[in-house]
């Protein structure tokens, strides 16, 4: 698993591990995405069905290092968008799954063709993620899945990840900041024309 993905999981084990005891995890329901129209610069995002979202508002500072767009807004939210690959995910790499159907198997709980060893690693993830108290989400626009969650950092800053599955593409855009931000800025993701 990459670095980033241990660091996540140590510091939700660590922020939840009094929560965890108390939470049993409940695959989310899924409901159609309804688009806001994005009033902001967009991002436009690689992949086959030619997504954007807006970006909420003009961000202070704009920055693109390896594959990652940041974002900082001058009421000192953070939004970061990076393109996964399956190495930034799976310690397993030659698991049975493509890593939309992983995505898929962590958040729902099951996908066809997972072996048990997918089921294994999914389940880490997840709990890694502490999905089973944080609320996630299963959004679907057209033939496109988002799933998301939400945690409270041990600073007391909210996070908000989101896994947008677009084809063969995953794109994760995160985050930091108050809740009614981040489900404005992911309520603008549509099509582009």
């Amino acid at each position: 698993m990459n670095k980033w993905i241990y660091a996540l999981a140590l510091v939700s084990a660590v922020s939840t591990s009094a929560k965890a005891a108390e939470c049993k995890f409940s695959p989310p329901s899924v409901v159609m995405h309804a688009s806001v129209p994005a009033a902001s610069q967009r991002l436009a995002l690689a992949g086959p069905n030619r997504l954007e979202l807006g970006l909420g508002q003009t961000p202070a500072i704009l920055s693109h290092s390896n594959g990652v767009l940041i974002a900082k807004y001058g009421n000192g939210a953070i939004l970061s968008s990076r393109q996964l690959s399956i190495s930034a995910v799976r310690s397993e790499i030659d698991g049975a799954l493509s890593l939309p159907d992983f995505i898929r198997l962590v958040f729902l709980g099951d996908a066809p063709a997972a072996s048990s060893k997918d089921k294994l690693e999914a389940q880490a993830v997840r709990d890694g993620l502490s999905l089973e108290c944080s609320q996630p989400t299963y959004s679907q626009l057209d033939n496109v899945d988002l799933f998301g969650y939400t945690q409270t950092r041990v600073s007391g800053d909210r996070y908000h990840g989101y896994y947008i599955l677009d084809g063969n593409v995953v794109h994760y855009i995160d985050i930091r900041s108050t809740d009614a931000f981040a489900k404005h800025i992911i309520s603008t993701l549509h099509k582009r024309n």
